[in-house]
């Protein structure tokens, strides 16, 4: 599979082509696709410096009560839109609606760093189940599939920078492994914790726990 950068060459080098140009059609349909890959390489960009930064010091959130159903909502219509596989989502939220005092940026961009790796490393046909809850302690997250799995000597080291595991690289699937280091760091950001629970062949849960910073400035809305 092209890197962004293969993608965004070739399709430059198609441009030269005057039948190519003048069929409108193809020609948005490749300028699509270019932009779609120079949003991936930024995204890939941002998640690499932002991973630097946490190994020179810690990260610093920038707390506030934030809608954490809608970031999930957004992320799911998102993904139902962009993935170039068939996706079925499920999602649960306790109480329906849920406000918690964090970051909203690395909240969004942690879950979106685990649904695409529910995305890539499964199968044409995806079922992803999120299940949102706001208990006594704080705000619990899980985010399961229906992938490939991982398997128990990979689970150890999964959250290193740069480890994808020997499964998924078998499987091709590309990336440079700084998603789930990212998703740890955000999470011991806010003090919380991530954990997974995987077998090769029967998918993957991963929890993201955020324990409450302040209970009186956490509030719940219907």
């Amino acid at each position: 599979m092209a890197s962004p950068l293969q993608t965004i060459y070739q399709v430059n080098a198609l441009m030269k082509n005057d039948q190519l140009v003048s069929n409108t059609e193809k020609r948005n349909k490749y300028i699509d696709l270019a932009q779609q890959q120079i949003v991936n390489l930024q995204a890939l960009t941002d998640r690499i410096l932002t991973v630097a930064r946490a190994e020179q010091s810690p990260l610093s959130p920038t707390i506030k009560p934030t809608d954490v159903t809608q970031i999930i909502r957004q992320l799911v219509g998102k993904f139902s839109v962009q993935a170039k596989k068939e996706v079925r989502f499920s999602t649960c939220f306790e109480p329906d609606n849920i406000l918690f005092d964090v970051d909203e940026t690395m909240l969004y961009n942690a879950l979106s760093n685990l649904i695409d790796n529910a995305v890539k490393y499964s199968e044409e046909a995806v079922e992803i189940s999120i299940d949102c809850r706001l208990k006594k302690n704080g705000l619990h997250i899980g985010i399961k599939d229906n992938g490939y799995g991982i398997s128990s000597a990979d689970q150890h080291i999964i959250f290193n920078k740069f480890e994808r595991g020997a499964a998924v690289k078998r499987k091709e699937a590309t990336g440079f492994g700084l998603g789930l280091s990212y998703v740890k760091s955000v999470a011991e950001a806010h003090h919380g914790t991530v954990n997974l629970h995987s077998k090769k062949g029967e998918g993957t849960l991963f929890e993201l726990f955020l324990p409450f910073r302040d209970r009186s400035s956490i509030q719940t809305h219907q």
